[in-house]
Parts: C-alpha cells; sequence; structure tokens
C-alpha cells in the first residue's frame, strides 16, 4: 500500500512540474519525462528558471507582415 501512495505522489508531481513548465512557456511534456526522472529536484530547478517569451507561429508574423505592407501603402501623405 505504501508503495501505490508513493508511485500516485510521484506521478501527481510529474504533472504539477509539467503545468509549471507550460506556464513558463517551456515543454510541459519534456519537464514532464524530467519530473517522472528527478522529481522534487525537477520542481525546484523549474521554480529558479525564468519564463521564456511567448514564440509567435510563422502564421501570425506573416499576417502581421502583410498588415504591415497594406498600411505602408495607403498612408495618406502629407
Amino acid at each position: 500500500m505504501e508503495n501505490k501512495e508513493f508511485v500516485l505522489g510521484w506521478g501527481t508531481l510529474s504533472l504539477i512540474i509539467a503545468g509549471i513548465a507550460q506556464g513558463k512557456n517551456r515543454s510541459g511534456l519534456g519537464w514532464w519525462l524530467i519530473g517522472l526522472l528527478l522529481g522534487p529536484i525537477a520542481l525546484v530547478v523549474l521554480l529558479f528558471m525564468d519564463t521564456l517569451p511567448v514564440q509567435t507561429s510563422m502564421e501570425d508574423r506573416i499576417v502581421q507582415r502583410i498588415r504591415d505592407e497594406i498600411n505602408d501603402r495607403f498612408r495618406p501623405t502629407a
């Protein structure tokens, strides 16, 4: 019985680590695996890491480039 509780707690901790990682714009799957291997050590390391900037998708960058081009062409000249 004690072993089941340990495995359940360790697995829950790894899911919590994955959620925190995603909140910091990091790979949830990768940190879930690290959490399974290292447990509380992974949590401490992750808590001290900075949040990564949000990466825009290629589609968003293309749309922004088109908007900028349209604005440049139709901007009134003084």
